[in-house]
């Protein structure tokens, strides 16, 4: 029994796994040309803090002995879902299934001078990390565009090396997709307290290039930020290309069912580019994996009289810790008029912030900066799960 997983991020390394597991045959192709890494410990790479190969998922060996043919630079060209044919410069083959796993893609906006030679770049990848630990260095000025939360660690951890990171972010707050006010006024003072410039309400307009290799950014408001070097750091989006290209159905992701299999029996998704009919897209690491796992279970017996296993999604938590700031939250932000806070600690730290986010009598959210005490338990009691 053969099985092709495309792409080689966190689904796709446990939907091989899983699969050869069940005693497949297991063909993964990668884009990249290194071995499949941890992806949120890139910036940890891009700032000096590890080693390129320290976050490597598995060695070589690994995947050899458990029958798992990697294939590195290897971009899938044609895939037909009917037949499951795989199309590349490895192989042209059928496939008793497939999983795509194909990941998602950073989002580029739209600034006059992106891409005119000028030190301004995404940090998606391993040879991106790697560039960048060559300019984010001790009195650096690090220009982060976006602070959701990996723009806002991207700056605490140059920050931590002796950069000078500014993060300029368009809504009022920082992670403003999962804390309210409360919390979020608490985080901004601690990440600003360990060096790093916030400019919230503003937007880049334009770079403009300076001598020595330096970029200007204009933002909005007329004013300008120099840099050395500037991240953009403002979200993803499923990486539907391939997909879309042989005729599989797709929304902002790729439509799967509660097996995580597509229209097409035998052809699974799972990761970033997968979306559930009636649900959002969920790009999480976290999350990735698990349904990597469901995916190259199902794709290895969904040949066989053996039923498919559904696929529970996880209670979706966001969670940061660089240095002395570490913010964890679940659920929406609130901070509407229909919301209403709930301290779980009395005050008296100034530092830590532990609340619940109420909407009439349900739990919405859990947000806590500056401690992770009770955090479990408080989930427990949010309406989402």
């Amino acid at each position: 029994m053969k099985i092709a997983v495309i792409g080689a991020g966190h689904a796709g390394v446990e939907a091989a796994a899983a699969a050869a597991a069940a005693g497949a045959e297991v063909d993964l192709f990668s884009n990249e040309g290194v071995l499949p890494y941890f992806r949120p410990r890139l910036i940890a790479v891009a700032c000096g803090q590890s080693d390129p190969h320290a976050i490597i998922i598995h060695p070589a060996e690994w995947y050899a002995a458990r029958g798992i043919r990697v294939h590195l630079e290897t971009p899938v060209m044609v895939f037909d879902p009917e037949t499951r044919r795989v199309v590349c410069k490895a192989t042209d083959a059928a496939y008793v299934a497939v999983v795509l796993a194909c990941g998602s893609l950073p989002i580029i906006p739209k600034i006059a001078g992106w891409g005119d030679g000028l030190p301004v770049m995404t940090l998606w990848t391993m040879r991106e990390a790697v560039l960048l630990r060559d300019r984010i260095t001790p009195g650096a000025r690090v220009l982060v565009i976006g602070g959701g939360v990996l723009g806002v660690e991207t700056a605490l951890r140059a920050a931590a090396v002796g950069a000078k990171p500014v993060v300029v972010e368009r809504l009022p707050r920082l992670l403003s997709a999962n804390l309210g006010g409360t919390a979020a006024s608490l985080l901004n003072e601690q990440v600003a307290t360990a060096g790093v410039d916030i400019r919230c309400n503003r937007s880049v307009q334009m770079f403009r290039r300076e001598a020595g290799g330096a970029v200007t950014a204009v933002l909005d408001d007329g004013s300008t930020v120099e840099a050395d070097v500037a991240v953009c750091s403002i979200g993803a989006s499923p990486n539907r290309t391939l997909a879309q290209a042989a005729g599989i159905e797709t929304d902002r992701g790729v439509l799967i069912d509660a097996n995580l299999q597509t229209q097409w029996p035998g052809v699974f998704a799972a990761g970033d580019v997968a979306q559930r009919r009636g649900s959002g897209v969920r790009c999480s690491a976290r999350e990735a994996a698990l349904q990597g796992k469901v995916a190259g279970a199902n794709a290895a017996v969904c040949a066989t009289p053996q039923d498919l296993q559904p696929y529970t999604p996880p209670q979706p938590v966001i969670a940061l810790k660089v240095g002395e700031v570490e913010v964890y939250a679940a659920g929406e932000a609130g901070g509407g008029e229909a919301h209403r806070e709930e301290r779980l600690d009395d005050g008296s730290l100034r530092r830590v912030c532990r609340l619940l986010v109420r909407r009439g009598d349900a739990v919405v959210s859990v947000q806590m900066v500056g401690s992770r005490e009770g955090f479990d338990a408080a989930c427990k009691h949010w309406s989402g799960q």
